[in-house]
């Protein structure tokens, strides 16, 4: 499949948003498709842009968005995210806190405990990173993770991601899981039992 990499465009956001939803089995955690979207969806693309530096995508030579992945380099400028933007993340941050009664929580604070115990610094973080479901194994992912070996030669990359993401792919990248956490998120009598995972991996130089 022909593809071409450049910068995410904003009149894609919300097709990119349907991807992350897809992509990391939020459905799950609601029924509702707007509260789907607004306190998982839009809420972690939106996070994500906050912290990214450099917005990847991939088109295909029709023009329609086919993946992208949200990057943060360390040292580099973050995008200029518009303020309502930052203002949604901290709002949902809210009531996503009373949606599993505190223990959203727990996610973060699994995160940031894996990259104390790694002891390492993340020069490279993927932010975010979805495909189009309907083009899975036309390459899409591997062409933007080959960028972003590019872009972060001889860093260290490190992502966070769970056991509801096809994590299995960044072994395929020669990740390897340095981090595991067991933490369960609530929501009224539901329980949702979730592993966190930090997968690191050193790009070569050259």
């Amino acid at each position: 499949m022909e593809i071409e990499l450049r910068k995410l465009c904003a009149e894609n956001e919300s097709e990119a948003i349907g991807f992350v939803i897809q992509g990391m089995n939020f459905t799950r955690y609601a029924k509702s498709s707007w509260l789907v979207d607004l306190l998982f969806g839009r809420y972690f693309f939106y996070a994500a842009q906050v912290e990214c530096t450099q917005p990847l995508a991939a088109y295909t030579a029709e023009g329609k968005l086919a993946g992208f992945l949200l990057v943060s380099l360390r040292g580099e400028p973050r995008l200029k995210t518009p303020w309502w933007k930052r203002a949604y993340v901290r709002c949902v941050q809210g009531l996503r806190y009373l949606y599993f009664q505190g223990s959203d929580r727990q996610y973060d604070k699994a995160n940031a405990q894996m990259l104390a115990a790694y002891g390492k610094i993340a020069e490279v973080e993927i932010c975010l990173m979805a495909v189009n479901p309907r083009l899975q194994g036309k390459g899409i992912g591997n062409r933007l993770m080959h960028e972003l070996e590019r872009l972060g030669r001889g860093r260290h990359v490190c992502v966070y991601t769970d056991d509801d993401c096809e994590y299995s792919f960044y072994e395929h990248h020669g990740f390897r899981c340095v981090g595991r956490r067991h933490i369960e998120m609530r929501s009224g009598s539901k329980r949702f039992p979730l592993l966190c995972m930090l997968y690191a991996k050193q790009i070569p130089g050259g």
